[in-house]
């Protein structure tokens, strides 16, 4: 087995899966501050399991909901044609604030969602993009800067040189990256016990 396929099985291993959802897929309520990614375009579809991927921590595309993502892969195997062998997953996490913990969840209950912020939304990435060169790889230095990897895939100029994403460490043959929260008027409203 190739290291793309490890990738791509470490994955979906990691993945919590889950039940119906408790809510319609395009009641955008939970983010309707945000820029959420409803149509299900972002698919990784390199190697024969294909899989949709959202910018509000669903992986999947809760298959024959209706939902405007729904005609996209869910653990498509083998490849394009193949059959959906996940109805949905979604990101879990985790962490100790001021000794408790907590845990926010995707998928069912929504608890995260894209920032506010209008250029996020969920980039792809490639190795050998331009741009996309990562230490160890040689020019891992995109931009000439002395600094190697340091304005990654989210439309801001993060290491203020006046450019964006222009040396962003494209990680693999294709991965994606998206910035999430689970803070927010809109998500608090419709999860008001959930602690951020």
């Amino acid at each position: 087995m190739t290291s793309r396929h490890h990738g791509i099985v470490g994955i979906l291993l990691a993945l919590i899966l889950v039940t119906y959802p408790s809510h319609s897929a395009t009641d955008t309520s939970t983010s309707a501050d945000k820029v959420a990614v409803l149509d299900g375009h972002v698919v990784h579809d390199l190697g024969r399991i294909h899989n949709h991927a959202t910018n509000w921590g669903l992986i999947g595309s809760w298959s024959g909901a209706g939902t405007t993502f729904s005609h996209a892969p869910s653990a498509r195997w083998p490849g394009a044609d193949g059959v959906d062998h996940l109805f949905a997953a979604g990101l879990w996490v985790g962490a100790v604030v001021n000794g408790q913990q907590l845990v926010t969840t995707s998928g069912y209950q929504n608890e995260m969602a894209p920032t506010a912020d209008p250029g996020d939304s969920i980039q792809t990435a490639y190795r050998g993009m331009p741009g996309g060169a990562r230490y160890p790889w040689p020019g891992a230095d995109d931009d000439g800067d002395g600094l190697e990897d340091e304005d990654p895939l989210n439309n801001r100029d993060d290491d203020g040189d006046g450019l964006v994403d222009e040396d962003c460490a494209a990680i693999g043959d294709q991965h994606f990256f998206a910035t999430m929260a689970d803070t927010g008027a809109a998500l608090q409203e419709a999860h008001p016990d959930h602690d951020p």
